[in-house]
């Protein structure tokens, strides 16, 4: 499982933002409308809204203005049906066209809040993440301590990378708050992604039980609980997360991967073997479960069948067959099984492209650094470590690599530092 599991969760609170913001505009809106009128468009605008019908919403919207131009609260769900229906399309160029709604309602009345916070929330979805804070700041000025809003600034402050003050935004967003259940734990995800983020990874794992413990059946809560805990080496709370995913979903190919590897790292070799081989039959177009069935067949001593399924790996890539060229796990899992099969050269080449292609990503400098590890090439793994640890500086197990590393370098000092770093995380040393 890989660290694009924590960014769909704000794929999710960006989307919900936009919908949330649709309820907000409607009860706002005249329920006094005459038909004909620029009222009764706009109220019929509303209710294709509530029922997600975006584009049909957009025209009722568009009606009401050309009868009154001046209708800033048609502008404003306009916006809304706008925002909605790019989060729904993943078009950011529809965020565009969702802002210039929002500017004509402010130019309409430059205090109406809900317009700036719309605003806001748009350009957030567009990752304009400066000028939706301005946004938003706006609107908290003429409409102090309105919880959505402070929700929503506390996730751009996040993405600014001001983490602390995203947490105390978000504590007093739920401080005495009265929401929907499901608006909570919007609320609490973003909490929880944000500890992730911040690498206080028990921290997070504790919000994640929360939410867990509130919505049962809340399946992304629980395999966030599996890839944190894993993360931070605790294998056994890893597997006991992964059995309740399951438990929702038997048909999740990534839970029984997890699973997979939480029991190869407890040495389950066989129990991770079938977790793998099941993983596998749910979604044969996945290279990288072939190379955790050779890493398990491995760890059982079968080195023929582990050969064999790593050279199934490559395959399966190489024929191209449902793979993407530009996915950046494609290459890992190609750098893996090259490596598994004593192609140290060929590996270090994927591991770049997977580099290059995902350069935010610490997974392709990792594996690079690996490799030149085995290869006795210390200085130059040690410093493909430091960039993979400059890329993701919250991950422990890049520090106890590294701190291995040191070790065998003779530099007891520098690793004592490292391992310290990896057990601050959380990590079992």
């Amino acid at each position: 499982m890989h660290k694009s599991n924590l960014n769909s969760n704000m794929s999710l609170i960006k989307s919900t933002i936009c919908i949330s913001l649709a309820i907000l505009c409607i009860l706002s809106t005249s329920a006094l409308a005459q038909q004909e009128s620029a009222d009764y468009w706009t109220e019929k605008g509303d209710d294709l809204l509530t029922n997600k019908s975006f584009e049909e919403a957009i025209a009722a919207y568009d009606r009401a203005i050309e009868l009154d131009p001046e209708n800033s609260r048609a502008w404003i769900n306009k916006g809304v049906a706008l925002g909605a229906l790019a989060a729904r399309a993943r078009d950011k160029g529809l965020y565009n066209r969702s802002i210039q709604a929002y500017d004509r309602a402010i130019e309409l009345d430059p205090n109406d809040a809900l317009a700036w916070s719309g605003k806001g929330s748009s350009l957030f979805s567009a990752d304009r993440y400066e000028e939706s804070l301005e946004c938003l700041n706006r609107s908290l000025e003429i409409d102090p301590g309105n919880k959505d809003v402070l929700t929503t600034r506390a996730a751009v402050l996040r993405e600014l990378g001001r983490e602390e003050e995203a947490l105390v935004v978000f504590d007093e967003a739920l401080e005495g708050i009265e929401v929907t259940l499901q608006e909570l734990l919007v609320v609490l995800h973003s909490k929880a992604y944000n500890l992730a983020e911040q690498g206080k990874f028990e921290d997070a794992i504790g919000a994640y039980e929360i939410i867990s413990t509130i919505d049962q059946n809340d399946a992304s809560a629980v395999k966030m609980i599996g890839f944190l805990s894993a993360k931070i080496g605790r294998y056994n709370q890893s597997l006991q997360a992964c059995e309740v995913v399951l438990q929702i979903d038997s048909e999740s190919s990534g839970a029984w991967e997890s699973r997979a590897e939480a029991l190869y790292n407890l040495g389950r070799y066989d129990e991770a073997l079938q977790a793998y081989r099941n993983a596998s039959d749910i979604d044969p177009k996945q290279a990288n479960f072939w190379v955790g069935i050779g890493r398990a067949l491995g760890g059982l001593g079968k080195m023929e069948e582990s050969r064999s399924a790593y050279q199934n790996a490559l395959d399966l890539i190489d024929s191209g067959i449902g793979i993407n060229a530009n996915d950046t796990f494609t290459w890992i899992a190609k750098g893996d099984a090259l490596r598994a099969l004593n192609r140290s050269m060929e590996a270090i080449e994927a591991y770049d492209m997977a580099a290059r292609l995902a350069p935010e990503h610490y997974m392709g400098f990792k594996g690079r650094a690996d490799t030149l590890a085995e290869l006795g090439r210390y200085e130059d793994a040690l410093a493909s470590y430091d960039k993979a640890i400059e890329t993701d500086p919250f991950f422990p197990e890049l520090y106890v690599d590294k701190g291995r590393l040191l070790e065998r370098m003779g530099r007891g000092a520098e690793a004592q530092l490292a391992l310290k770093k990896a057990e601050e995380m959380g990590y079992a040393v």
